[in-house]
């Protein structure tokens, strides 16, 4: 494909987020392709760019707020049938620990984020969970917008569904209105991942060392563009990237929703669709005027 063709602008994002304009095209594209390494550890852990405070990590695949967050908000959009009269009843935290409790037992290690230094009670610095309750806004918002349904039937091709685009907005509506998904408490999150043996990322949040942002208003973020990866077996070497970016590993979700499937085609296209959708919304949330690469 020509470098021309495998950039788009996500104009529509309203986050803090924006590319800074000091690397061209050409070098984003060659940074990012030269991060892509094969996977070395099999957590899946969110699609931040931020580097690890403390030792490099091993390359992991990632997705928005890791693999639980993602499957437990797209679960809960398209009605899976594991969850239990109580969970539901309970709300989001017992219910990510029946979707945690299934994909370990479906040998899907769990992962996610935080950042340090932490420094408001009860949030982890990883936005895709954070911030869920105004993702699913924005997800209701925007989420039936031309051009967010464009991007949609590119990275799912042929498998694009409407009616189950349609079903996984629904959904997010419908959460997007209910108290007990705007008030959960979400960094329950990670100490769930960290209680069933998977592994929290600490990344940096500090001010950037270079003082381009001395208010820190993009609260340390730098990425320069989003990658979508459909590639499998392969992600970002973010702790060794030249310039930073989000990545999202497509074959990540499509194998955690064939799995939450349970053999059921129409569960897991619903699933995938639902799992799509919270990537846009959380990157709607985050970025502004962002360089998308394919």
């Amino acid at each position: 494909m020509p470098s021309n063709e495998r950039i788009q602008i996500f104009a529509s994002g309203i986050g803090i987020i924006e590319p800074t304009h000091a690397y061209s095209d050409s070098e984003v594209l060659q940074s990012s392709d030269e991060a892509q390494k094969p996977i070395q550890d099999r957590h899946v852990v969110c699609f931040d760019e931020r580097r690890s405070v403390n030792e490099k990590q091993p390359i992991r695949e990632k997705v928005a707020g890791g693999n639980l967050t993602t499957s437990l908000m797209a679960a809960a959009a398209v009605d899976w049938d594991e969850f239990t009269e109580q969970s539901l009843l309970e709300g989001p935290e017992a219910m990510a620990e029946i979707v945690a409790d299934y994909l370990v037992e479906q040998d899907e290690p769990l992962g996610a984020h935080r950042h340090s230094p932490r420094l408001v009670q009860y949030k982890t610095g990883c936005s895709a969970v954070d911030e869920s309750s105004p993702i699913t806004i924005h997800i209701t918002d925007e989420g039936m917008n031309d051009s967010i349904i464009d991007q949609a039937r590119i990275d799912l091709g042929d498998s694009f569904n409407e009616d189950h685009w349609v079903k996984a907005h629904t959904g997010y509506s419908r959460m997007s209105l209910a108290p007990k998904w705007q008030h959960w408490r979400t960094s329950r999150v990670q100490e769930i991942v960290e209680e069933h043996g998977g592994v929290v990322e600490v990344l940096d949040a500090e001010n950037d060392a270079l003082k381009q942002d001395p208010d820190n208003l993009r609260k340390n973020h730098w990425a320069e563009f989003l990658r979508v990866n459909q590639k499998p077996g392969m992600s970002n070497d973010r702790d060794n990237a030249t310039i930073p970016g989000f990545q999202l590993d497509v074959s990540a979700l499509k194998r955690i929703a064939e799995k939450m499937a349970k053999g059921n085609q129409r569960k897991y296209s619903e699933l995938l669709h639902a799992m799509v959708m919270y990537q846009y919304g959380t990157g709607y949330l985050l970025t502004k005027n962002m360089r998308i690469i394919r």
